[in-house]
């Protein structure tokens, strides 16, 4: 779940950013008039209320990580049949019946959001806070942009071209000043040794990756706050039907990248912008647009997840959890502020030239094509490195006989790898006082008294022969 948390993180401001935008146009005492004169908007928000209270009720069965298809994947299949009946269904009683299970369903999910951005904050509370803090930087870019080109509409070509420098600005930035080079993979010179890589290419592949996630993470705010200023904001349906698409391609995603690796992630984002490309020109030359629009509101929901956990793997290996977070929030949201700025500065998304449109969805194809490329790399490498590795496979049986539950094992990798207690902290993004507690355990468990008697039989059961780490901190 641990990418997931971070996913849960995004979604939670990204609802709020949402509703900021939605609400700005309304005083607060004009609010209690608004319920009153639609009643259908408060019975909405009655089924989210009720959504909440349903999880926090049912919690321990919706939220289950040890289980293949956890309930949570249940509501999401729930869902998808709803919004299908939204698409189809023409009886009037019928459809608002179905549109009120999907708020209700919406509670839930926006419910699991929250529950999750507490659980990253109480295993650190500093990473959580800052992953909650860097997913405001999205709302305050779009309420000032959009206050900074009302009152001076006559600064929109200087808009427009620092959302064009911007980006590559802070890109090069990271490039030239700290941004690591060996952060994609865990072990990446095993990896290319057994795939017989030369050194330039290796890092030429690393560059490109990070390159390319960059540039999605820009293209796709500027498509995702086009597609909302044309259509989301026509209307003041807080939860308008296309942005509901949106949210379920972006938990689909999520669920897919928890449940299996994140190749199939990235396969699945790949093929989604393959087959929304030709349905741009079908969208400009038919009338049924919002149609043409469904699934391609829905992919781009599923690539901001690919682009959000891309970014949180390659942080997850930077030297300092600051840079981490800051790295896998703060850019993504800066990409959506910028493309919120080029959408005031360009106009409605229909009136963008085609080819303009075509260009992006070609940047995040062939940029999606080398992610995919270095992500097959990994995992074909570990597998021969797992083949040739005879000893790692008895570790394997060794840990599983003890029976550690997911923390401890992640810890207990990290202390076969030499890592100290504050580099394991930093790479799991918990306090060193939890990874000392959870070292304990691990001491416990096992029947010994320190590290080094703990890797002394490990070493002995398993074949293996593990460095004794540097720094010997009691666990405690």
């Amino acid at each position: 779940m641990k990418n997931f948390k971070f996913v849960a993180c995004f979604g939670l401001s990204f609802f709020c950013r949402y509703m900021i935008i939605i609400f700005s146009d309304y005083r607060l005492d004009d609010f209690p008039t608004l319920v009153t004169n639609n009643f259908l908007t408060f019975i909405n928000y009655s089924l989210i209320a009720c959504g909440i209270l349903l999880f926090y009720v049912f919690k321990q069965y919706i939220y289950k990580t040890d289980q293949r298809f956890p309930v949570s994947f249940v509501f999401f299949l729930l869902g998808s049949l709803s919004l299908v009946g939204i698409a189809f269904i023409q009886n009037t009683f019928l459809y608002t019946l179905n549109l009120g299970f999907v708020h209700l369903l919406m509670g839930v999910q926006t419910a699991f959001c929250i529950y999750l951005l507490f659980r990253c904050m109480r295993e650190g509370l500093r990473t959580g806070l800052i992953v909650a803090g860097s997913g405001t930087l999205g709302i305050l870019m779009f309420v000032m942009v959009n206050i900074f080109l009302s009152l001076w509409p006559e600064s929109t070509p200087i808009i427009m071209t620092l959302g064009t420098l911007l980006p590559f600005l802070i890109l090069a930035w990271l490039i030239i000043f700290s941004f690591p080079i060996n952060i994609l993979f865990e072990n990446e010179s095993d990896i290319f040794h057994s795939l017989n890589i030369p050194d330039r290419i290796k890092y030429s592949s690393l560059w490109s990756t990070a390159v390319s996630i960059f540039l999605i993470s820009f293209a796709l705010g500027f498509f995702e706050n086009n597609v909302y200023m044309t259509y989301a904001f026509k209307s003041y349906d807080s939860f308008n039907w296309l942005l509901i698409i949106f949210t379920f391609g972006y938990m689909l995603a999520a669920y897919l990248a928890d449940l299996r690796q994140s190749f199939f992630l990235s396969v699945l984002t790949f093929f989604s912008a393959l087959f929304c490309l030709p349905l741009l020109p079908v969208w400009d030359l038919t009338n049924l647009q919002p149609i043409n629009m469904v699934p391609i509101i829905f992919c781009a929901g599923i690539a901001n997840i690919f682009v959000m956990i891309s970014l949180v793997r390659i942080g997850h290996r930077a030297k300092n959890v600051l840079f981490t977070i800051c790295l896998s929030g703060i850019l993504y949201n800066i990409a959506l502020g910028l493309g919120t700025s080029l959408s005031f500065s360009l106009g409605d998304y229909p009136k963008l030239d085609i080819r303009l449109r075509l260009g992006l969805f070609v940047l995040i194809i062939a940029s999606l094509a080398v992610q995919i490329y270095l992500n097959y790399a990994n995992v074909s490498a570990m597998a021969i490195k797992q083949n040739k590795n005879g000893p790692q496979l008895r570790l394997k049986a060794v840990i599983d006989s003890y029976d550690f539950n997911q923390r401890e094992r992640e810890v207990l990798e990290q202390v076969l790898v030499g890592h100290s207690v504050k580099e394991i902290a930093q790479i799991l993004f918990i306090s060193q006082s939890t990874v000392k507690y959870y070292i304990s355990r691990l001491l416990s468990r096992c029947n010994v008294k320190n590290r080094v008697e703990l890797l002394a039989k490990l070493n002995q059961e398993s074949g293996e022969s593990f460095q004794v780490p540097q720094d010997n901190e009691p666990p405690g």
